[in-house]
């Protein structure tokens, strides 16, 4: 993948979409790929903290 030009899809998105009979929706957007991955690394940072709690609590 490079910087300029979003990710396409992968063979298990068009196998999903041919099996339920929808078309393969567009890539993400640069910005929708960058909200995703801000919002992966929130879910991270809240993982984190419980295992840190639970370390503390132990």
């Amino acid at each position: 993948m490079d910087e300029v030009s979003p990710p396409s899809w992968g063979k298990a998105v068009h196998e999903f979409c041919a099996a339920v009979g929808i078309p393969v929706p567009p890539p993400p957007t640069a910005e929708q790929r960058a909200d995703f991955e801000a919002w992966m690394r929130d879910g991270d940072a809240q993982v984190e903290a419980i295992r840190a709690r639970r370390r503390d609590a132990a």
